[in-house]
């Protein structure tokens, strides 16, 4: 930088400046002063001219500093330059000052500054890091203050936690008495209100830390409303409190947001009004909002006991309600209101609290929600079984059956409704010609028992096949046992009514086809039960004390290791078919004991191992799945959850009865039905993810096995479900692009088609909590993401096998144990399916019966062990002899047989009819007391139809059957044509 350039620049800046000439040989502070600017002089108060060309030592003592920014810059002779370097603040001691010095050019010897007086800056620099330091301490302290008392709770309160939970399971399955339920009730109660309050402080920090997700999905309002009082309905009654809920006029249908936090809120302060209302009404209103038309404003007005300015001014602060919120079931704890206002603002609305004496407390919740203008009714779900339904409602409780009432009217059902037994008795037997469809009853009518009423109403012909449901307070087995009875514990929500509705309908319209003409066999349950083993290794007492005894009860023998060692010990001394084996972070090398399990198991053993576990870390399930576990179950520990995994994970019951199996799957895949039947093929699963990685992956591991089919989004995934063949299980990842994964689960559990089809899980560890929704919508396992193979083949293996062992119980119940040819039931079943289809086609359809003949003379003589012979002898032999796929022989009851022939004219079913007579008759099985040859003959009647509106499959059953007679009364051995 020359002169003239320096003094260019020293004019036009207004900031100081200075140039030192250097000379190599001396010392830095020999530098002499090259040049300033008036700011320069101002700064330091100098006179240039008088000090251009002093060395930097003689300077006054201000300008010191100039030696210290100039060392900065050389760090050895000659001048070494660190060009990284933009700015250097030095401090002068004598104004206690600070300096920032900019070089703008520095070459071997010179060395030109920019230099301005940074006090303040650096100043407030250092008070901003100071208050940084003081937050971040503040901060660290707090999060470890909440630490320490969140832990210090969750250690003292799981133990008892998780004893209330597992005995109360245990009492339930105690026999029943008035005090055993007063005894549940209170603690349901206890265990509600612990779990509520760690899932409220669990809330609470999520919602302070604002690590909350919202979920922005449509709804339903009017659904909204209904979900958001209905567990309050039966203490507003028993506080004689009006509970009911109104839509304005103009409000959308649908609107846009995260429905169960919306409703959650909601809640909240309904159960909030209800604590402090003694008598009067609670009104829940939707209306839209007058000024901004995307905001719905919700009203809970109450004539309760008016609030203080101060306490609305502490309604919403954590622990400052009123005692008398703890009192109350429904009241909540003291953080309740906090979560409703945090959530009600990080969703961008807000609460305001209005109270008045004489008039009550009005809480106004206003939240922007989009109207979907795109959804329309057709997108909601749909119903058609109920169009048109006649049912009575059968409930003493006014704002109960108000609720109901609603839910009816929605789903288009007609419905009458009556508030005790006597008149619902009345009711029923004076529908005569137009009886109902389906009587949802109340288990505390006041004038008879539940059970009383349904013994009742079994002997009224007009009830007959009519499905009921109980709606009841506490879970009964006595209820689930009784034929046409669904139970449905209270408080339940609108989709679980409904749904139960469409259920119970459904089951009933079944029923009532395949019954009209034939009644279904009752096949004996032969299956033998299996003695087991299982090893419980867990030192938690209380746990381990709820495992055996539940053990016990079930007659399950059982073996316990307190801990590792002990469980070495057992577990190499003896077979096992289940180990539950505590893996939580605080149990001794819970962990390292799985894998020295695995190393003891012989070639081809594998012994399923149950891991026990808290809230599991993600380190924990990944070193869970590494060592061999095969599924999990949280503490505190559900009973039903724990039976389903027994009998999944073990041979509990004999998947055989004492046939040979072989057998009898040979003569079931060889039926009609079981053609049908995927039962009788390779295992077919069905992966439904959005990740072309995850299913191919997926599908290399499992096709040697297993049919592999793909779907890679919601709608291709319930499609492929009801494709014929069914899968035998589902693999479903939770998180899909155009649908929630739990969403689907809940799908395929609704649909009777698909509800018996095992759902997995394929979720990562972030995903747990609708990992737990989809376990409550059916799902029956999960495995983790990235993918343990060998686990997951072992999962998928268990889960088919138990899939397969039902399937093969439930089809095997339509072959007739005695001939091993099909039974009522499977003809039942193919009648109505062969009707239907010549219905359609306009096709013949002939059907023919036959009986052997004197048979009951033959048992008299020959002994029932003969008699039997006799059946499987003629079965078999007519069996072979039938060729046609699509003919059905069954074994009706009895001596009687029935055969099913499709596109088949009467002339050709009396060519075949009387073919098989003669197969009998040529037989020349010995009956010596028969008057026809001394040989075994058959009867036999044909009749043929040709479906139509107006006919049914009794018709054809009945010419068949009056055929039959006539061959009889002519002097059987012959057929004889209907």
């Amino acid at each position: 930088m020359d002169k003239k350039t320096i003094k260019a620049f020293m004019e036009a800046t207004p900031l100081s400046f200075c140039s030192l000439s250097l000379f190599p040989d001396s010392d830095m502070d020999t530098a002499i002063l090259e040049a300033v600017n008036p700011a320069f002089e101002s700064l330091f108060g100098i006179q240039g001219e008088e000090w251009i060309g002093q060395p930097l030592r003689d300077l006054p003592k201000q300008c010191e500093c100039l030696l210290e920014a100039l060392s900065y810059y050389q760090t050895e002779s000659p001048l070494t330059i660190d060009y990284t370097t933009t700015s250097y603040i030095v401090y002068a001691e004598d104004d206690n000052r600070y300096y920032r010095f900019h070089p703008l050019s520095i070459q071997a010897d010179s060395v030109h500054f920019l230099i301005y007086d940074a006090t303040n800056e650096q100043r407030h620099s250092k008070a901003l890091e100071e208050e940084v330091a003081s937050l971040a301490l503040s901060k660290k302290e707090k999060l470890e203050s909440r630490n320490l008392f969140l832990s210090g709770i969750n250690r003292e309160l799981r133990g008892p936690l998780h004893g209330i939970t597992g005995f109360l399971q245990l009492l339930e399955m105690e026999p029943d008495t008035q005090n055993h339920k007063k005894i549940i009730e209170n603690l349901h109660w206890s265990v509600n209100q612990l779990s509520q309050l760690f899932q409220d402080m669990t809330d609470y920090i999520d919602l302070i830390e604002e690590t909350v997700d919202y979920d922005m999905i449509p709804f339903n309002l009017q659904s909204l409303l209904n979900e958001a009082i209905h567990p309050f309905l039966s203490l507003a009654a028993e506080k004689q409190i009006k509970l009911s809920i109104r839509m304005i006029p103009n409000v959308q249908k649908y609107a846009v947001g995260d429905m169960p936090k919306i409703k959650r809120v909601l809640q909240i302060l309904v159960a909030r009004a209800l604590t402090h209302t003694f008598a009067g009404s609670i009104l829940l209103i939707a209306s839209k909002h007058r000024g901004y038309s995307d905001h719905i404003v919700f009203t809970i007005k109450d004539t309760g006991t008016p609030l203080s300015a101060e306490q609305i001014n502490g309604l919403f602060l954590p622990f400052t309600q009123q005692a008398s919120v703890r009192k109350e079931k429904q009241g909540g704890n003291g953080l309740s209101l906090s979560i409703a206002r945090m959530l009600t603002e990080q969703m961008g609305g807000q609460i305001h609290v209005a109270s008045k004496d004489g008039i009550g407390t009005t809480v106004t919740l206003t939240l922007p929600l989009e109207n979907p203008d795109y959804l329309t009714e057709k997108q909601e779900a749909n119903f058609t079984i109920f169009n048109g339904k006649k049912i009575l409602l059968i409930d003493n409780g006014k704002v109960h059956r108000a609720v109901l009432e609603i839910y009816l009217a929605e789903e288009h059902c007609m419905y009458d409704e009556v508030s005790n037994a006597a008149d619902a008795i009345t009711k029923v037997s004076r529908s005569g010609q137009d009886p109902y469809d389906l009587l949802l009853i109340d288990d505390s009518l006041p004038d008879m028992k539940p059970e009383d009423l349904l013994s009742v109403l079994s002997l009224l012909d007009a009830a007959a096949n009519v499905p009921i449901i109980l709606l009841s307070s506490v879970s009964s087995d006595f209820f689930e046992k009784k034929d046409g009875v669904l139970v449905i514990e209270k408080p339940y929500e609108r989709s679980s009514l409904v749904n139960t509705m469409a259920q119970a309908l459904d089951e009933s319209r079944k029923s009532t086809a395949s019954g009209s003409f034939l009644s279904s066999d009752t096949t004996e349950d032969t299956t033998q039960e299996k003695p087991i083993r299982i090893l419980v290794c867990d030192h938690d007492s209380m746990d381990r004390v709820f495992l055996t005894t539940l053990l016990q009860i079930k007659h399950i023998p059982y073996d316990i290791a307190e801990d590792p060692v002990e469980a070495m010990q057992a577990f190499s001394s003896r077979k096992y078919d289940l180990v539950f084996l505590n893996c939580s972070s605080v149990y001794p090398n819970g962990i390292q004991t799985v894998t020295e399990f695995r190393t003891l198991e012989e070639s081809g053993q594998h012994t399923p191992i149950i891991a026990l576990m808290d809230k599991p870390s993600k380190y924990d399930v990944e070193q869970c799945q590494l060592s061999g576990i095969d599924s999990f179950i949280r503490k505190p520990i559900d009973m039903n959850h724990l039976t389903t995994l027994i009998e999944e994970y073990t041979t509990w019951f004999d998947p055989v009865t004492s046939h040979d199996t072989s057998v009898l799957q040979a003569e079931f895949c060889s039926s009609p039905i079981g053609r049908k039947s995927s039962i009788c093929e390779k295992p077919h699963i069905l992966i439904v993810d959005d990740e072309a990685t995850v299913t191919k992956l997926l599908e290399s591991a499992l096709q040697d096995e297993y049919q592999v089919t793909e779907a890679h989004d919601g709608k291709e995934a319930l499609q492929l479900a009801m494709r014929d063949p069914l899968p035998d299980l589902i693999l479903l990842d939770i998180s899909m692009p155009d649908v929630d994964g739990v969403e689907i689960c809940m799908k395929l559990k609704d649909m009777p088609l698909t509800h018996d089809i095992p759902v997995i899980l394929i979720t990562s560890y972030e995903e747990e909590k609708n990992e737990a929704r989809a376990f409550q919508h059916g799902a029956v396992d999960y495995i983790l993401k990235p993918f343990n193979l060998p686990i997951v083949k072992s999962r998928i293996k268990s889960h088919i096998t138990q899939k397969r062992s039902k399937d093969f119980h439930k089809l095997s119940s339509f072959m007739d144990e005695l001939t091993k040819v099909p039974n009522r039931r499977n003809f039942n079943e193919v009648m109505l399916s062969e009707w239907g289809r010549a219905k359609r086609s306009g096709r013949f359809l002939s059907l023919v019966l036959f009986d052997i003949d004197m048979f009951k003379r033959y048992n008299e003589n020959y002994s029932f062990v003969q008699g039997n012979q006799c059946l499987y002898t003629v079965a078999q032999m007519i069996k072979h002899e039938l060729k046609r796929p699509t003919d059905l022989f069954a074994r009706l009851n009895d001596e009687r047989f029935a055969c099913l022939l499709p596109d088949t004219d009467q002339s050709g079913a009396i060519l075949v009819a009387e073919k098989l007579r003669k197969l009998v008759e040529d037989a020349h099985l010995p009956f010596e007391q028969s008057s026809l040859n001394k040989v075994v003959t058959i009867s036999v009647g044909v009749a043929t139809i040709v479906p139509n509106a107006e006919s049914k499959p009794d018709d054809l059953l009945v010419r068949a059957d009056a055929a039959l007679y006539k061959a009889k009364e002519q002097g059987r051995n012959r057929v004889c044509a209907g």
